[in-house]
């Protein structure tokens, strides 16, 4: 169960690591 937590983690940072692409 510790891989969905990991793929929603690496998700989230992708988001946070292009910060104002949207």
């Amino acid at each position: 169960m510790r891989n969905i937590n990991a793929k929603n983690l690496q998700e989230i940072f992708e988001e946070l690591r292009i910060p104002g692409s949207k």
